[in-house]
């Protein structure tokens, strides 16, 4: 939108300087004292305009750099959220795999213990036999 803003100040101000441009040729080419006259007061007043269009031409162009400024604060900050996001998430999943692994070494254990109490008795099965 303000792309679009400022891309029109410019052709509008390119337009006007044109214009000025060809008035001002045309009041130096007439020969009548009351054209160059009226054309003067013409130049001056498209000179006025064209002065204030660079004006707001300039002002556009900083809210302009402004606004592309906040822009990239905005997204810097939004990575950082983003960032902080994916640490957390990778935590909490290192975490639980911890966990887990936890789990299945005491699972383990217990198999094992179950396995040697099944052999132990069954052994002393077989040797009371």
């Amino acid at each position: 939108m303000n792309r679009a803003r400022v891309m029109l100040t410019v052709i509008v101000g390119c337009a006007m300087v044109a214009l000025l441009a060809t008035v001002a040729a045309a009041g130096s080419a007439s020969s009548g004292p009351e054209k160059p006259a009226a054309g003067s007061s013409d130049a001056a007043a498209l000179a006025d305009r064209v002065d204030a269009l660079q004006k707001e031409n300039l002002v556009l162009r900083e809210d302009l750099g402004k606004a592309r400024l906040d822009a990239r604060t905005q997204l810097e900050a939004a990575a950082k959220r983003h960032a902080d996001a994916i640490a957390r998430l990778q935590k909490q999943l290192d975490e639980a795999n911890a966990r887990s692994e936890e789990e299945r070494q005491k699972q383990a254990q217990r198999n094992r213990y179950l396995w040697y109490a099944i052999g132990g008795l069954a052994l002393g099965i077989i040797l009371t036999r």
